[in-house]
């Protein structure tokens, strides 16, 4: 008679069914597995782990890649599909594969992104509040707190700084440490000197530390949310150039994205290698996929509302969307949406809505962002395009003849290890989607005084965190070598 149970690899599904009957401890071997970037499910898995008594935890695979050393000739071209890691290009550090790139960690110890997705749904205390809706003269923000540990009351063990931003400017800071019992709940409420102005981007943002004071949660709360898009429109008065000078190609369908590790084993065959299509100017089809789009003037800014419709064929469309190659000068991207780290459907916790900008050629620039409602990207001096949208999925995606800016309508998981993702976008599955967004030419000599407002100076923007030469499932690649020129009557 064993004393436990001890099963390796669960089903998101079997960890809600099968295993809450279980009449003993079940210790899950490994029940997540990250690969590359890829890490799917692991909120979902984990909520059912700590609700359900008899599910007493596991371990992820795993903290750090198995990296070994490498050395060869001087690599000259860093573009294209890439399993290792470069850190010069003559070296770096090999995994074999798909063997042994499943770190959180960089074999050197930088974090992937799913670092902070876990980090984040393993909180041992966090304010469970993504939106709270205050009165016009309330001077209080109540908070609804959880406590994880097992042992720990949270008075004197976890101490909540919070700041209270209006746009980008802090108004009121302060700190406290709640009394709240081991996998208890409770309230706290911060008192402020004025009520919060909701007229402008009004959010909570709140650093949470223990008793050692190491940070361990870092979350953002919307106070009042608002629509963006009207505040922007109506603020952009300066009559300047069309958009269109600032774009190289576009508008493009997106039909893919370039393929991860994960990807490679699960949709190899079925995913598009070149998976942006031009648009030609006479015709609604375009190779795989049914199209009407639409440009209108919309006082200074081009509006785009489009369909995009999918065919019967089993192609995996992992991202879709319209995309244009953007003026090769262009050089960093502000956002106000999720951040900073890539968003996907089954990873996005860590996301939290703020203020975010990068500069190109940094690790973590590569992929979609969720609850996008405001993307600005401009050379040093803020020459550029302004991208304005409603909660919108927008990837920005590095190639040698300049950045690709997507607004995505479908975004597929990542999916993870042992099988294709949960969230796919399929196109036979796929019915006609529907999108709509701005753009708006920004003249770096008379900058509308919005801009000014909610986004930083763009010569501010901090250098590019780049460790790497190249790296695996953030490689990047060549432009033509993921636009398909071939005619639209072609097969594809």
């Amino acid at each position: 008679m064993a004393d436990i149970y001890a099963p390796h690899y669960p089903t998101t599904g079997q960890l809600g069914n099968f295993y809450q009957r279980a009449d003993r401890p079940v210790i899950f071997t490994e029940y997540s597995h990250t690969l590359g970037i890829s890490l799917e499910d692991h909120d979902r898995q984990w909520e059912i782990i700590e609700r359900t008594p008899c599910l007493a935890g596991g371990s992820v695979w795993e903290w750090v890649d198995q990296g070994m050393p490498f050395s060869c000739s001087p690599k000259e071209n860093m573009f294209g599909y890439e399993e290792k890691v470069y850190t010069s290009k003559t070296g770096g550090f090999e995994m074999y594969g798909n063997k042994g790139t499943d770190g959180l960690l960089y074999a050197d110890r930088t974090p992937l992104p799913n670092y902070y997705e876990l980090q984040h749904n393993y909180a041992r205390a966090a304010v469970t509040d993504s939106v709270i809706a205050v009165g016009k003269e309330q001077k209080e923000i109540l908070l609804h707190i959880r406590n994880r540990f097992d042992f720990l009351n949270l008075k004197g063990n976890a101490v909540f700084r919070w700041a209270l931003t209006e746009d980008r400017d802090t108004v009121a800071r302060g700190a406290f440490s709640p009394e709240c019992e081991p996998h208890g709940s409770t309230t706290y409420p911060i008192a402020l000197a004025s009520a919060p102005d909701t007229e402008r981007i009004c959010l909570l943002n709140i650093e949470i530390l223990d008793n050692q004071g190491l940070t361990f949660h870092r979350q953002s709360i919307r106070i009042n949310p608002a629509g963006l898009t009207r505040r922007l429109l109506d603020a952009l008065t300066e009559s300047t150039a069309n958009p269109m000078e600032m774009i190289q190609e576009g508008p493009m369908i997106r039909a893919g994205r370039k393929a991860t590790l994960a990807e490679k084993i699960k949709v190899e065959g079925v995913r598009l290698e070149k998976y942006l299509i031009p648009l030609s100017a006479d015709s609604t089809r375009a190779g795989m996929i049914g199209t009407c789009i639409q440009t209108e003037q919309a006082g200074n800014t081009l509006h785009y509302t489009f369909t995009l419709t999918p065919d019967s064929s089993d192609t995996f469309l992992s991202e879709l969307g319209i995309a244009f190659l953007l003026d090769k000068r262009i050089d960093r991207v502000q956002w106000i949406g999720q951040g900073m780290m890539p968003t996907y459907p089954g990873r996005y916790r860590a996301g939290r809505y703020g203020f975010w900008a990068l500069q190109q050629g940094d690790l973590y620039f590569e992929g979609n962002r969720q609850g996008v409602d405001a993307a600005w990207l401009t050379d040093r001096n803020g020459e550029g395009i302004l991208l304005v949208c409603d909660k919108g999925n927008v990837s920005f995606e590095q190639t040698d003849q300049g950045i690709v800016l997507t607004y995505n309508v479908a975004v597929s998981g990542q999916g993870p290890k042992f099988a294709r993702t949960a969230f796919p976008v399929i196109a036979k599955d796929t019915e006609s989607v529907q999108g709509d967004f701005y753009l708006y030419h920004t003249d770096a000599a008379k900058l509308p005084q919005v801009l000014r407002t909610l986004f930083a100076r763009p010569e501010t923007i901090a250098a590019p965190f780049r460790p790497y030469e190249t790296q695996y499932d953030t490689y990047l690649m060549r432009f033509e070598d993921i636009i398909d020129r071939r005619p639209a009557t072609c097969d594809r």
